[in-house]
């Protein structure tokens, strides 16, 4: 798709495959994609990204419906990879389920400068990012995205990573925030994800943040085989070739109302939360 539009309105997208990418639908070049009233996109896959659906330079609003065992066989994005400055909008039941990547991003991998925003009852659950070094099972956001949590609830449980976060990875200049409006508060539940690196809940790194000012999380048996069984906060190094001076991009996370409850780092540090150099929390 190229400058187009699609809605699907209570059908199916489902067991199709793609040499590359964009398994059930590729849309591209300002396209808008509309899957609504209990529609199902299920069981593609794509050779190389975006197992169900890849959107790039484009809108994507999913609501009512099911984005469920998708595959994205040697990169990321199992159910849906949006790029290059695209719009995701997730509404009241929408399900992210069981759908596997190679890559970042089992469930979700935004790149590039694009967006995502939720409102209502979302489930992201039971995805993986298998592939060596991925990160973000349930959701991978990189290279200055933005996550968006609106009025609702939204359960991110029993997915797992390769690498760091298993429910949620936030990197190179990524963000998550709530709404800010205490009217349209968000009740946020991590549990029973995995990373076999760090943050089996969150890895939040690399000039990243998470600040939840009206929300309630709860981060409840999550594990990482590394650091911060909860919630990791990293950082990244970056050397400077002209002065060979080095800087650390800062991480931080601010959350309000935050329950951590039997999250586990049996052979790390930071059961419930871990920092490194160059991380600031505010737990409150």
């Amino acid at each position: 798709m190229h400058s187009s539009d699609l809605t699907v309105v209570g059908g199916s997208i489902d067991s199709n495959i793609a040499g590359h990418s964009g398994g059930g639908v590729m849309a591209i070049s300002l396209s808008t994609v509309r899957v609504c009233d209990g529609a199902n996109v299920s069981n593609n896959t794509a050779a190389r990204s975006g197992g169900g659906l890849l959107v790039q330079g484009s809108t994507l609003n999913v609501s009512d419906s099911g984005i469920n065992l998708n595959g994205a066989r040697s990169d990321g994005g199992g159910g849906v990879l949006a790029e290059m400055k695209s719009i995701v909008t997730l509404g009241d039941l929408t399900s992210i389920s069981q759908n596997t990547a190679r890559g970042n991003g089992g469930g979700l991998s935004l790149f590039k400068s694009s967006s995502l925003a939720t409102d209502g009852r979302v489930s992201i659950y039971g995805n993986a990012a298998r592939g060596r070094g991925s990160i973000g099972a349930g959701l991978a956001a990189a290279s200055s995205c933005t996550v968006r949590l609106g009025a609702g609830a939204i359960d991110l449980s029993y997915n797992s990573a390769a690498s760091d976060g298993g429910a949620i990875a936030l990197v190179k200049g990524s963000s998550l925030t709530d709404s800010g409006d205490p009217t349209r508060a968000c009740f946020l539940t991590v549990r029973h994800n995995t990373a076999s690196g760090n943050g089996g809940g969150f890895a939040v790194s690399g000039d990243s943040s998470v600040s939840l000012v009206v929300s309630t999380a709860v981060f409840e048996r999550n594990a990482a085989a590394k650091q911060g069984g909860g919630l990791f906060i990293g950082s990244a190094l970056t050397e400077f070739s002209a002065s060979q001076a080095m800087e650390y991009k800062v991480s931080r996370a601010t959350m309000w109302r935050l329950d951590l409850v039997d999250n586990l780092a049996p052979k790390g540090d930071g059961g419930g939360v871990r920092m490194l150099m160059a991380g600031t929390c505010h737990l409150l």
